[in-house]
Order: structure tokens, then C-alpha cells, then sequence
């Protein structure tokens, strides 16, 4: 008996996920922002790219967030 609650339970839960999922970013404002950041320059704009970076990036990389490159 409890092998089937548990079965049940699974599906009503993947049911509930897949019709009540939340956007976690918007692409178009995720875009807006982004182009508006690379306009930038010097520090504004390494400060703005680093508020874009992913949480995972910023986590892994927190003493050094935005590489910089050299001047071409």
C-alpha cells in the first residue's frame, strides 16, 4: 500500500511542477540589461557585467569575478 501512495504522490508532484513553473529570468530584460552594460566603460562597466553574471559564476569565482582582457 505504501509503494502506491508514493508513486501517486510523484506524480501529482511532477503534475504541480510542470504546470506551475515560475520563469526564473526574463530574456528580454536579461537582454536590455546586458546591451546597456556593454555600452559602458572602464569600471561601470565591469561592475554591471559583474551584477549579470550567473550565481554559480560569482560563487566560484567571488575573489575574481570579471577577468579582465587586454586592450586590443
Amino acid at each position: 500500500m505504501a509503494r502506491w501512495w508514493w508513486w501517486w504522490r510523484s506524480l501529482i508532484t511532477a503534475f504541480i511542477a510542470v504546470h506551475n513553473a515560475d520563469p526564473v529570468l526574463d530574456k528580454a530584460v536579461f537582454e536590455r540589461d546586458r546591451e546597456a552594460a556593454l555600452a559602458l566603460e572602464g569600471q561601470a562597466k565591469a561592475e554591471a557585467l559583474i551584477k549579470l553574471q550567473p550565481a554559480h559564476q560569482a560563487r566560484n569565482h567571488a575573489a575574481s569575478p570579471v577577468v579582465p582582457q587586454p586592450e586590443r
